[in-house]
């Protein structure tokens, strides 16, 4: 059995970036505290609950800082992500920063003008 390693995409001080509200526990140091476990009858994506992204995903929802997270509890496979009841995330990745965050911008510019040249 393999570990699934899930993702989280947020501001640097933890606030969301992609809709809802809050902010999460960063890890500094150590693994970050549980988010409060929320109501599982209730969850459901873009509405209710912890939003987590798999690697596949990463590229619809990048931003500023992208940590690796965990959950408990119940949990929706969504087509872009996954909902679950309660998470915290496991520490930051540091391999994307904002160095890498312009190579990879400069990257898909170039992807998208080389298709713009062939005839």
């Amino acid at each position: 059995m393999t570990h699934e390693i899930l993702y989280k995409v947020l501001n640097s001080d933890g606030s969301v970036r992609h809709g809802g509200a809050g902010k999460w526990f960063l890890p500094n140091g150590r693994v970050g505290k549980w988010m409060p476990a929320l109501n599982p009858d209730k969850l459901k994506a873009c509405q209710y609950g912890y939003h987590l992204c798999r690697h596949d995903d990463l590229l619809a929802w990048l931003g500023p800082v992208i940590f690796t997270a965990e959950y408990r509890g119940r949990r929706i496979d969504e087509n872009d992500k996954i909902v679950v009841t309660q998470a915290r995330l496991i520490n930051k990745v540091n391999t994307w920063n904002d160095r890498t965050a312009r190579l990879f911008a400069c990257d898909c510019a170039d992807r998208a003008l080389a298709r713009l040249e062939k005839p």
